[in-house]
C-alpha cells in the first residue's frame, strides 16, 4: 500500500468539519493558515480576518462534496472570496478536469488581481496531465448582472504528495490532512503536531471531536442566518475576554464563572493564545 494513500469515504470530511469548519476562534485559526498556504502566491498579503462562512454539502453526479464559502479580509483590507470543496470519491479519476468541474481553465496570469478562489481538494488524481499535487488555474464567469468574474481555481490531490518529509507550510498541511485520524502514523507526523502550534491545534480539534461509527457526524446544511451570525460574534467576544483573563491569571472556574464557557473551549483557547 501508498504510505500516502489518503483515507476515503467518510474521513476525509471528518478533518474538514471537526478541524475547519467549526464556528470557533481556535478553527478559524486553523482555516486561515490553510487558506493562505494555498494562496501564498496568488495574494499580494494574506487572508487576516473571516467576515463570514457558509457549510455545505452536496452530490455531483456520485460525487460527494463538502463545502465552505468564505468571505474574508486580507490583511490590507481587501475583500475575498473563498469557496473550499472536499472531494470524496475516487469516481472521476478518468474525466477531464474540464468536463468535471465546467470550468473553462487558462494558465493563471502574473500579476493578475483577483478576488475570487476555489479551492478543490481530493483524495484521487484528476488531473492526469499533471504530476504535480497543487495546479491552479483561472476561469471566466459571466453573471447575469454585473460584469465578468475571474476566478481562481487549486486543485489539491493528496495522492500525488508522496514527500515524507514535508518543507512548505501547503506539504505540512495535506500532509496532516493524509494522516491524522489514522492508527498507525509516522514518527514525522508525530514531530509535525508537536513542534508546530498550528498542527498541535489542529490534531486537537480533531481529536476532541472523536466519534464512533454509531454516531456519525453530522454536517449542517443551512446557510447561516443574521442572527446566528450575532451569537457567533457573541461567542468570540467571550473567547477575548477569556483570552485576556488568561493572560492575566484568573483561575480557570473564574473564566468559566464570568464567560459562560466550557472546560472544552478554554482547552482550545489556550493552544490558540500563542499563535494570536
Amino acid at each position: 500500500m501508498n504510505p500516502m494513500e489518503v483515507k476515503g469515504g467518510i474521513l476525509l470530511q471528518q478533518v474538514f468539519e471537526r478541524v475547519f469548519f467549526q464556528e470557533s476562534r481556535a478553527s478559524q485559526v486553523v482555516l486561515l493558515h490553510f487558506i493562505n498556504a494555498v494562496l501564498a502566491e496568488s495574494l499580494p498579503s494574506p487572508v487576516e480576518h473571516i467576515m463570514s462562512q457558509q457549510r455545505q454539502k452536496s452530490y455531483l453526479l456520485r460525487d460527494l462534496q463538502l463545502g465552505l464559502d468564505v468571505k474574508a479580509r486580507t490583511r490590507t483590507e481587501e475583500s475575498v472570496e473563498i469557496r473550499i470543496q472536499v472531494h470524496q470519491q475516487d469516481y472521476f479519476q478518468s474525466q477531464s478536469s474540464a468536463l468535471t468541474f465546467n470550468h473553462n481553465n487558462e494558465p493563471t496570469e502574473v500579476n493578475s488581481r483577483i478576488t475570487r478562489f476555489s479551492i478543490h481538494l481530493l483524495n484521487f488524481n484528476l488531473l492526469q496531465e499533471c504530476s504535480h499535487y497543487h495546479n491552479c488555474y483561472q476561469t471566466i464567469r459571466s453573471p447575469q448582472i454585473g460584469p465578468q468574474q475571474k476566478i481562481e481555481i487549486h486543485y489539491l490531490e493528496l495522492l500525488k504528495l508522496t514527500n515524507q518529509e514535508p518543507k512548505s507550510t501547503l506539504e505540512k498541511w495535506l500532509y496532516f490532512i493524509s494522516y491524522v485520524g489514522r492508527k498507525h502514523t509516522p514518527d514525522s507526523f508525530h514531530h509535525l503536531i508537536k513542534r508546530d502550534p498550528y498542527f498541535k491545534l489542529a490534531n486537537h480539534l480533531y481529536q476532541r471531536t472523536r466519534l464512533t461509527a454509531k454516531d456519525p457526524i453530522v454536517v449542517k446544511e443551512d446557510q447561516l442566518s443574521l442572527e446566528k451570525w450575532e451569537e457567533h460574534g457573541q461567542l468570540l467576544e467571550k473567547e477575548r475576554i477569556a483570552m485576556n483573563m488568561i493572560k492575566a491569571g484568573f483561575s480557570t472556574q473564574q473564566i468559566i464563572n464570568l464567560t459562560d464557557l466550557t472546560m472544552q473551549e478554554l482547552d482550545d483557547l489556550a493552544l490558540v493564545i500563542p499563535l494570536l
